[in-house]
């Protein structure tokens, strides 16, 4: 119940810096956050990263139901091996991909707004805890030493 908690937690810390991001700038304005580096960039995302599947946005919705769902029934798998590892890259993950399941479900797009100068794409903070708990669902991987434990 504490992972679900964690999960609720987060997934409001996303959609309200996207809603106070989106209510303070311009669709397409772009603040300098740190000069050469680091910008805000509102930009209204109706695909999945980069644009990418915009043109059949209606597919995105299911697709993305399945895989949530998928990811959570993998989480309820008990293992034994560094659990707190895995918990957190599922707990990453999961509120990442609800942030942006929300947003395309109730606003028909995601809202992106982080730009680092020098490299494409424009991105949020749902899109960083996918980001960093793919990372952790890697370690915990290549780093696990038992075979999950199925009942």
């Amino acid at each position: 119940m504490k992972r679900l908690f964690i999960v609720v937690i987060l997934v409001m810390i996303d959609l309200v810096i996207k809603r106070w991001m989106d209510a303070r700038m311009d669709l397409d304005e772009v603040i300098q956050v740190i000069p050469g580096w680091l910008e805000w960039n509102l930009l209204y995302n109706e695909g999945i990263t980069g644009g990418w599947l915009s043109s059949v946005s209606w597919v995105i919705i299911p697709l993305q139901s399945v895989i949530l769902s998928w990811i959570f029934l993998w989480w309820t798998i008990p293992v034994d091996s560094k659990r707190n590892l895995r918990d957190l890259a599922f707990i990453l993950v999961l509120s990442g991909g609800l942030g942006n399941f929300i947003d395309r479900l109730f606003l028909g797009h995601v809202i992106d707004f982080i730009h680092i100068e020098g490299r494409s794409g424009i991105f949020n903070i749902a899109d960083l805890y996918i980001l960093f708990g793919f990372i952790a669902l890697a370690i915990w991987t290549y780093t696990a030493k038992e075979e999950p434990q199925y009942s």
